[in-house]
């Protein structure tokens, strides 16, 4: 097997499903949250709207933010317009939205909802046993920061860089160019690992780095990508 961090003085990772996995389903959640209000709520309605709104989520921040420009504001807006868009079928739950929101952010923001992927502690303490240095590079909110720290992942990291504090999301090369300036090492010589062609593959390449596409299931938006492809992250503990 290849060395897939051969040459490589520094790791970048993104957070959110490539260092980091829900402990329950993100609908899973939603929906018995949403069960708190003594609605009558239909799972496979609620769960279909779910799903399409996911899946559009990052276009229509683009098509309100093309920059990518990102806030805690922004941030924090994106959620509260997404969530509402979910109850706005389930006139209840839409009436009870802000009270459902609240309990969402107070469990997706707190450590014991998230738990370390398998292999990602293993692999960040072995790149740092190396001398390898390690970085995050994530759009999220400020709450990242607890959660990491929750997970004992912070303190084997020089630096993480969130897109509500950076000022850009990825794909923007803003981002990592931010995380280059943390480094001060060449481009080169720093790898990008990230579960998101377009975010972390496509903005890693723009942005001059070594782009590594982490997809558990093993599919790939190309035939015959550029870049490696790994399906866990022992792949990477073993380079």
């Amino acid at each position: 097997m290849p060395n897939l961090l051969e040459g490589m003085d520094a790791v970048l990772f993104d957070a959110g499903f490539t260092l980091l996995e829900p402990v329950r389903s993100v609908g899973d959640v939603y929906y018995e949250k949403a069960l708190s209000y003594d609605i009558d709520l239909d799972r496979n309605a609620f769960n279909d709207r779910l799903r399409v709104l996911w899946t559009n989520l990052r276009d229509e921040y683009r098509s309100r933010s093309p920059e990518l420009l990102s806030s805690e504001e922004m941030e924090r807006a994106a959620w509260r317009d997404f969530s509402a868009e979910v109850a706005r079928p389930f006139p209840v739950l839409f009436e009870s939205h802000d009270s459902w929101l609240s309990e969402l952010i107070c469990h997706f923001d707190h450590p014991d909802a998230w738990r370390p992927i398998e292999g990602a502690l293993e692999l960040i303490y072995s790149l740092r046993a190396k001398g390898v240095r390690v970085g995050i590079v994530s759009n999220w909110h400020s709450a990242l920061h607890e959660i990491l720290k929750g997970h004992d992942i912070t303190r084997h990291c020089e630096f993480v860089a969130v897109s509500s504090e950076v000022g850009r999301k990825k794909p923007h090369p803003h981002i990592f160019e931010h995380a280059i300036r943390a480094l001060e090492i060449p481009l080169e010589c720093v790898a990008h690992v990230g579960d998101s062609w377009d975010e972390d593959v496509i903005g890693a390449k723009n942005a001059g780095l070594h782009a590594i596409y982490y997809s558990p299931s093993g599919t790939c938006p190309e035939a015959r990508p550029a870049v490696p492809v790994i399906r866990s992250l022992s792949e990477l503990l073993d380079s």
